[in-house]
């Protein structure tokens, strides 16, 4: 939800305390602009449940993208996906 920022940060919640954490707009994109030093996971989350208007489906196949650039160096990006039913969030299945 709200994956191309229009919305600025509409469904999206802070994570961590990164150096720099902003939507930033380049070439007519909104994108999130992170910058961390100390910190291993910071930036940005999403929780999606059903009432959030999002239901995963059996059977279905879904795709989910991203786009990452550095400035320099070798960093290391981490994406990570749990999926839990809304009944029972200790069942998580990564």
């Amino acid at each position: 939800m709200n994956g191309a920022f229009k919305r600025n940060t509409e469904f999206w919640n802070n994570w961590g305390n990164p150096t720099t954490r902003e939507i930033v707009t380049n070439n007519g994109r909104k994108w999130m602009h992170i910058v961390s030093t100390t910190e291993r996971f910071e930036g940005y989350s999403q929780n999606h449940y059903s009432d959030y208007g999002i239901t995963i489906e059996g059977g279905k196949t879904y795709t989910i993208s991203l786009k990452a650039y550095a400035a320099s160096g070798t960093p290391t990006i981490c994406v990570g996906f749990h999926w839990f039913t809304i009944d029972n969030p200790s069942s998580i299945a990564n």
